[in-house]
């Protein structure tokens, strides 16, 4: 007999994604929103900053438990693209190239902070897998 995922295993790792890539844009707005209205901005920018990308990490780390290492990196390139399109009108005079390298440093802290999130939560709320009972 042939063992297949049940349907709730497979709609889970979309349902991170999209529960992942909703916060993240809901703590960018906040982030923003709250930044600038407090002084010194810096250090709040900066907490809330790494708030922003370990947060939807840890969601995605608790909801896809199994492939919470490719959910976690698809969020961290989408955050990339939400990043780059709250600072598209900053970088409208900017060459082409170095508009890219922005980009592609967005995605990498993206990556890694989302990863890094990910990776916490699965560790402290592991749940044992059911493959070997």
């Amino acid at each position: 007999m042939k063992w297949t995922r049940p349907p709730r295993a497979r709609l889970r790792p979309l349902a991170a994604v999209i529960m992942g890539v909703a916060l993240f844009a809901a703590l960018a707005m906040l982030r923003m929103s709250l930044q600038f209205s407090y002084e010194p901005s810096g250090p709040i920018g900066l907490t809330l900053t790494a708030l922003m990308y370990l947060i939807p990490g840890a969601v995605v780390g608790l909801v896809a438990s199994r492939i919470w290492w490719l959910c976690a990196t698809i969020v961290g390139v989408v955050s990339a693209v939400v990043v780059w399109g709250d600072a598209y009108h900053q970088l409208r005079g900017v060459p082409f190239v170095s508009q890219a390298r922005a980009v592609a440093f967005f995605a990498f802290v993206g990556i890694v902070g989302v990863f890094v999130g990910a990776a916490v939560t699965t560790a402290l709320f592991r749940r044992p897998s059911s493959h070997f009972q």
